[in-house]
């Protein structure tokens, strides 16, 4: 969490989320609308930033091969032995 992004702003998804009540917003949408100006220099400060989790996932994803954010099996990061501790 030194990367200087800023993350989403809650405000604006919870309007988002309540007049699309059937959509996801997804990994490229908060990139897309994310405050691109940073909150410091990358690596001058720590400041918690989902986004910065999301850019990892969309990472993870293209290193799996995956074609679209949807067919990345989000749960093929765990290692096999941990898996049986989560439900979904």
């Amino acid at each position: 969490m030194t990367g200087g992004l800023n993350d989403y702003d809650d405000a604006k998804m919870l309007k988002w989320t309540i007049d699309h009540p059937n959509e996801d917003f997804e990994p490229l949408d908060y990139l897309h609308t994310l405050n691109k100006t940073w909150v410091c220099d990358p690596g001058a400060c720590e400041y918690y930033s989902s986004v910065g989790v999301q850019i990892l996932a969309l990472a993870l994803a293209q290193h799996a091969g995956a074609k679209d954010w949807y067919s990345f099996d989000q749960f093929s990061v765990f290692p096999e032995h941990l898996r049986s501790n989560y439900f979904n």
